[in-house]
């Protein structure tokens, strides 16, 4: 069953904002994991407002690496979290227990390949969403900041 455009865009809001909440209510005992899938808080800067933007996500852990998708539930448009961070990709992550401050980027074409089957494998509804748009959805690797002490993508 598809829902409604009003109706879909009124959960995408609502939702994540009661994920927040519940976040910040139990200070993170709650919300960080649904079954076996794990979520952090991701905090960007908005890229016009300057202001900090907090937005819970699936985090996928890999033996070498910590990424998030940019699938916007397979939206033509990428999620505002992806656009704010790649003109501020300094990052704050909150996960159970830890709240980080990292360098967000995006991965390259051969890395993005290497990583999708690992998404799809931690939430099967990323395919679906790529199947579902005709841009190509990012995958954003979290890493240790390379520049501490400063908020610009190194050159």
């Amino acid at each position: 069953m598809k829902l409604p455009e009003w109706l879909y865009s009124r959960l995408a809001k609502d939702v994540p904002a009661l994920h927040r909440r519940l976040w910040r209510i139990t200070s993170g005992r709650f919300g960080w994991r649904l079954g076996e899938v794990e979520f952090c808080l991701l905090t960007t800067i908005g890229q016009r407002t300057g202001q900090p933007r907090t937005t819970p996500l699936v985090l996928i852990r890999t033996n070498t690496c910590l990424f998030l998708v940019a699938s916007n539930g397979g939206s033509d448009r990428y999620p505002n979290w992806y656009l704010n961070l790649v003109k501020h990709p300094i990052v704050t992550l909150e996960m159970k227990g830890a709240r980080v401050s990292r360098y967000a980027r995006v991965a390259s074409e051969s890395e993005r390949i290497a990583l999708w089957p690992e998404a799809e494998r931690v939430y099967a509804g990323y395919g679906a969403y790529q199947l579902k748009t005709d841009r190509v959805i990012p995958i954003v690797i979290i890493e240790e900041d390379p520049n501490p002490g400063s908020s610009e993508r190194p050159r």
